[in-house]
């Protein structure tokens, strides 16, 4: 049976036949466009043939999708999902498209339903490919579809793949010199150009330090000349400990520097800037781990600077400061301590410090652990004041008893030298203070009495014969210097009488009476059958005390004391009246003068008597 072929001709650009133009097996040409279309038995028209190349587009080129069973055609048969894509009817092929054109795959068959069509780098869909990508309604639903832009920088291979189910697609071919997504995998290796692995570059990089070993914990530097590397001793690393050295092949320490000689191991920071900041040194004090850090907790220590020296033996702290944790964890102190014996310094140790701020403590600062400074400032005038515990604080000075300031402890530099005019000089090593008077000399003028001359006056009455008149010229003969008190113009008194001035300037002898003298008032004052009372001052008085009935009396006018008796005792009789026993009364008429009276007495044996009636 023979088999008719129609064929149908356009010679109109870019014309492409429809449906309606061919039927199931018929084949159409565009002669101007040197293609050649088929309609398959899906009804769809594809083009089998192009002269020239692949050509631009003007319109969105459709393809049709559908889904159906896998057979020997498909690419993956065997591999992910049991359904495929086919593509205008065929299952899966690859495609070629243009840069420049449009594709849309057209998903609105109901076969469609569940499998939505993406692109990707890769066929197993690791990595998804979006640039240029449009999707709209839901696979196999009407007006359903995905589109692709192809650009100069799409990728030059993509695969299309159902997003919910394993290797349903396969590939699109752009011809583009994007190469994302292509690797060595996709190439063969060459016999000189070779693949990078590990293996490869650890061998040449072990192969080249093998050739240049040095010593453990040496670093690898780059010479002199540039073109190589070399160990030096200048830097080592412990990789065990994490320690680096500088001069140091055995780091001991996190950073271990080693010099010999003059500025041989020194640390200098410079920062060139135009604003305020400055060089940092900062440290930095946690608790836990780097990965999970905690808070410090009270009595932690911060930072530490000890400063060593070697003493033939051994090394001693030399001085050392700390900033620590006080027994609050939020508040810290400041200490300092210098070796004053030879011993470490140690600014924990109370007794080693000599400098301490408290942070515990307001801030307080202590020296030599004795001498704490308030801190706060006291008032205008007030001074320092110690309690005798170290502790200082200021206070006012009250007015001194006495008439001066006592000094119990007074400390100069050094030896002073007197000078000047009324000099004070201090001697350190006697502790004595000197006082030099001024130099007169200038002030009085030396005169002979040969040269004196001149008729002597009396000055002031005090018997001194040769005296000036006023000019040192007119002064003669030798002056009498008084020798006794008739030289001076003064009788004598009689033994123990002083010598009393009148406030006027004239003097006389007079008596001292009783407590007008400086001496005692009185010495000793006794009495018969009592201790003597004596006198222990100058302002010592005597006082006169009464007892029982006698009464003592005194007159400031006259200097009198009177020391009375009573001449009648008082007391009660027994009906309740008072009365009184009068003394003076005749003898044998007492019984008369006082009636019922009642006396309790005992006898000279001891015994009692009840009462003593008089009546």
């Amino acid at each position: 049976m023979s088999t008719v072929i129609k064929l149908k001709k356009s010679e109109t650009a870019l014309s492409k036949p429809t449906t309606s133009d061919l039927a199931v097996g018929e084949v159409a040409i565009n002669a101007l466009d040197q293609r050649l279309f088929v309609r398959d038995s899906n009804d769809n028209i594809v083009t089998i043939g192009e002269a020239g190349g692949l050509r631009h587009e003007s319109s969105t080129v459709t393809y049709t999708v559908t889904v159906a069973t896998k057979n020997s055609t498909h690419r993956y048969l065997g591999s992910g999902s049991s359904s495929g894509y086919k593509i205008d009817g065929s299952f899966s092929p690859t495609l070629k498209l243009v840069p420049g054109n449009t594709y849309r795959f057209d998903q609105e068959d109901s076969s469609n339903s569940g499998h939505p069509l993406r692109f990707y780098y890769e066929a197993d869909k690791t990595t998804a490919y979006t640039t240029g990508v449009t999707t709209n309604g839901t696979a196999g639903s009407s007006g359903a579809y995905t589109e692709i832009e192809v650009s100069d920088s799409t990728p030059s291979v993509l695969h299309y793949q159902c997003s919910s189910h394993a290797y349903m697609g396969n590939q699109v071919v752009t011809n583009t010199r994007n190469l994302t997504g292509f690797d060595t995998d996709d190439i063969s290796e060459g016999s000189s150009n070779l693949y990078y692995t590990d293996t490869r570059a650890d061998a040449r990089v072990d192969a080249g330090f093998t050739a240049r070993a040095g010593n453990p914990n040496e670093i690898m530097i780059v010479d002199s000349t540039g073109n190589d590397i070399e160990s030096t001793d200048i830097l080592s690393l412990d990789t065990t400990n994490n320690y680096l050295g500088i001069n140091q092949t055995s780091p001991e320490v996190t950073l271990h520097m080693t010099g010999e000689g003059a500025q041989t191991a020194q640390i200098r920071m410079e920062q060139y800037n135009d604003s305020a900041d400055a060089p940092d040194v900062r440290t930095r004090r946690y608790r836990g781990t780097i990965s999970s850090p905690s808070a410090i907790s009270s009595g932690d220590y911060l930072y530490r600077s000890n400063h060593e020296y070697w003493n033939g033996s051994s090394l001693i702290v030399g001085g050392s400061f700390a900033f620590d944790n006080t027994n609050n964890a939020n508040r810290t102190q400041f200490a300092v301590s210098v070796t004053t014996d030879g011993t470490s310094a140690d600014p924990n140790t109370a007794s080693k410090t000599q400098f301490k701020i408290d942070g515990n403590d307001s801030g307080a600062i202590t020296f030599n652990n004795a001498y704490k400074f308030p801190t706060s400032d006291g008032s205008a005038n007030q001074v320092l004041q110690t309690d005798g515990s170290g502790n200082l604080s200021f206070a006012s000075i009250s007015a001194a008893s006495g008439s001066g300031i006592a000094l119990t402890d007074l400390s100069v530099g050094a030896e002073g030298t007197a000078s000047g005019d009324g000099a004070i000089a201090y001697n350190d090593s006697t502790g004595v203070f000197t006082y030099t008077p001024p130099d007169l000399s200038s002030y009085i003028t030396s005169v002979a009495f040969s040269d004196l001359t001149g008729t002597p006056t009396t000055i002031a009455g005090y018997g001194i014969t040769d005296a000036f008149d006023g000019d040192y010229n007119n002064l003669t003969n030798t002056p009498t210097i008084p020798s006794d008190l008739t030289d001076l113009g003064i009788s004598d008194g009689t033994s123990g009488q002083v010598l009393t001035t009148d406030g006027s300037g004239n003097f006389t002898f007079t008596s001292v009476s009783g407590g007008g003298g400086s001496g005692n008032a009185f010495t000793n004052f006794a009495v018969s059958g009592q201790s003597t009372v004596q006198a222990d001052s100058s302002t010592d008085t005597l006082t006169l005390v009464g007892a029982g009935l006698n009464t003592i009396t005194t007159d400031a006018t006259t200097d009198t004391i009177t020391i009375g008796t009573p001449t009648g005792i008082p007391f009660v009789k027994e009906d309740g009246t008072s009365t009184s026993l009068n003394l003076s009364v005749e003898a044998g008429t007492l019984s008369t003068a006082v009636q019922n009276l009642y006396i309790p007495f005992t006898k000279e044996d001891g015994t009692s008597v009840t009462t003593l009636v008089m009546s």
